[in-house]
């Protein structure tokens, strides 16, 4: 729909479309049930909004870190949170790149040159060409904090847009907004049966890209490496003289800790139900191989990333050379050091003295208290499962004759986020 020359011209229309667009944005909201996450895109739509509606530019550094300030302040915890990162990232790359490249166009005349193209080079320049940099500089962007949180990124994501994106933008977008016209008149059947038309074309194309394209698992990412990714990020994005360059050592740097990264030898579930040994070949070796499915499936992209695709990861031979189970509990034993899962205190006294590593399925605080010292296994009880979450053990070069490193989800001492697991203590 054009809008009438005079009307344009003797009226605000951007603004009352700014203003009704807010107040839709509002009304989205309220109707979605406002979660943390949806607060956290009105708040960023809205300051965009009300920049058009004080004449001011919309899309500027500035008002990406406003959103960011308030939504901070009203939860300053989102900023740990896979959502705030990637959004934000995703935001603020963009402004910058565009920023930096209507610099560009304004100082070589750019908007002149484009202006003489056809009317097919100027769509495939501007409209697909701007489409494949927007996907191509978001999923850069958000790429690292995909790896941290998920232990994946998606290697093709630009071929998947670009061939979702007519779909989305022609057919589901339309469609949907058709829809919720025709409701009142309960005739919304017939654009939502074509709009799922274009959803399973949408699935389709993400399907066929997955299947294409290698998996994109990336493992575990240390801290350090989010650190130093983020702060290469920000470098680039927010530095506007050649000191923005100084983000390029760092993301390299980042990219080197990862390199150096170190697995856990053993991992202990929070429930204690389910104990994985990384083997050395990288698969999962698991105490039950059919068990605890998702958290197995998060050890195994995080640790085991080479063979996520594969078989199930702990079954097989590998599995079987490991853990020996019966009703009393499991045993298994790798890098010389025996590790055992006591299922109930009836063979808790012999369980002291052969365990290297005794994780037990009961609350036993004084578990093994008659072995010498010296000889004393590492007890891990359910109660300490429960208040520290999941347990990493980390051996030294020669197993058992070094002492163990021990890394817990949770300190020591609860936090107002942990406060709940040292309830019942």
């Amino acid at each position: 729909l054009s809008v009438p020359a005079g009307l344009a011209l003797d009226h605000p229309v951007r603004k009352w479309a700014a203003g009704a667009a807010l107040v839709a944005a509002a009304i989205y909201l309220v109707l979605s049930g406002a979660s943390v996450s949806t607060q956290r895109a009105f708040i960023m739509v809205a300051i965009m909004l009300f920049a058009v509606l004080v004449d001011q530019r919309a899309l500027t550094m500035r008002n990406v870190a406003i959103a960011a300030l308030i939504v901070l302040s009203m939860s300053p915890e989102a900023i740990l949170l896979p959502g705030f990162q990637m959004s934000f990232a995703a935001v603020a790359a963009l402004v910058a790149t565009y920023e930096a490249l209507s610099r560009r166009a304004r100082t070589k005349g750019l908007n002149q040159r484009m202006a003489q193209y056809g009317r097919l080079r100027r769509f495939v320049t501007r409209d697909v060409g701007g489409l494949a940099l927007t996907s191509l500089v978001a999923g850069v962007a958000t790429g690292l904090y995909a790896a941290y949180h998920f232990h994946r990124v998606a290697p093709l994501g630009l071929v998947a847009n670009l061939g979702a994106m007519p779909l989305v933008s022609i057919i589901v977008m339309p469609l949907a907004l058709i829809s919720v016209l025709a409701m009142p008149f309960g005739l919304e059947y017939y654009p939502l049966t074509a709009m799922a038309w274009g959803i399973e074309g949408v699935v389709t194309v993400a399907g066929w890209v997955a299947n294409a394209g290698p998996a994109g698992n990336t493992g575990h990412l240390p801290v350090l490496a989010l650190g130093l990714g983020t702060a290469g990020l920000l470098s680039l994005c927010l530095l506007r003289t050649r000191l923005r360059l100084i983000g390029l050592p760092l993301i390299m740097l980042a990219a080197l800790v990862v390199t150096q990264r170190s697995h856990p030898d053993v991992l202990i579930l929070e429930n204690g139900r389910q104990i994985g040994v990384r083997m050395n070949d990288g698969r999962m070796a698991l105490m039950r191989p059919r068990g605890e499915k998702f958290a197995v499936g998060i050890w195994n992209r995080a640790f085991a990333p080479a063979h996520v695709d594969g078989a199930a990861a702990g079954d097989g031979e590998g599995t079987g050379s490991v853990f020996r189970c019966d009703r009393w509990g499991c045993v298994g034993v790798f890098k010389g050091s025996r590790i055992v899962h006591a299922s109930s205190a009836a063979s808790l006294g012999e369980d002291c003295l052969l365990a290297h590593i005794l994780v037990l399925g009961f609350d036993g605080p004084n578990a093994c208290s008659f072995v010498p010292e010296a000889t004393r296994p590492l007890v891990i009880t359910r109660d300490q499962l429960r208040s520290r979450g999941a347990h990493a053990l980390y051996f030294g070069q020669h197993g058992a004759d070094e002492p163990l490193s021990v890394r817990r989800s949770f300190g020591q001492y609860p936090r107002p986020w942990t406060q709940h697991r040292f309830a019942d203590r």
